[in-house]
């Protein structure tokens, strides 16, 4: 878990940005090599009988169009977010990431924007472009994607 950090005002209000990364190598048993389900659109939990890889061996990246790190989020801009692998800690197989209220994920902040990256997906049962996920089980260090934050959007943001 990535921790929470105050953001500068970027667009009229304090906002907070958490990061929670659920990113996990891929079991045999039970897994979804075609990405996640649509039941683990709520809670993101994967399912698949294995424990995923602890999320200090990955971090989530938000950079603006000119590659810096952003502490907030200006409505209507689009961000660059990033599952990234720390130094010394194996690829990834599987993830999924959504962008959702600070405190309720069941309310979809922003949008991702496509073309999506090559092995990646919307994730079914998210609502259009509401959440990602993997296509295979190919090993990753590293998956960016565009994201777009709502216009008039004034509220805490997780991604999940």
């Amino acid at each position: 878990m990535l921790r929470e950090r105050p953001l500068e005002n970027l667009g009229g209000s304090l906002l907070h940005f958490i990061g929670v990364v659920l990113v996990g190598i891929v079991g045999y048993s039970r897994a979804y090599p075609f990405g996640a389900p649509s039941v683990a659109c709520q809670d993101l939990t994967p399912g698949h009988g294995k424990e995923g890889i602890s999320s200090r061996a990955y971090r989530l990246e938000v950079t603006d169009n000119w590659g810096n790190n952003v502490d907030g989020y200006v409505t209507g801009k689009i961000y660059h977010v990033s599952i990234v692998t720390r130094e010394n800690w194996p690829p990834f197989r599987g993830f999924a990431l959504k962008a959702t209220d600070k405190d309720d994920p069941g309310i979809f902040r922003g949008t991702f924007r496509g073309p999506l990256p090559e092995g990646t997906q919307e994730m079914s049962g998210c609502g259009a472009m509401n959440a990602v996920t993997h296509t295979d089980r190919q090993e990753m260090v590293r998956v960016d994607f565009r994201w777009t934050a709502r216009k008039n959007d004034t509220k805490c943001i997780k991604f999940w």
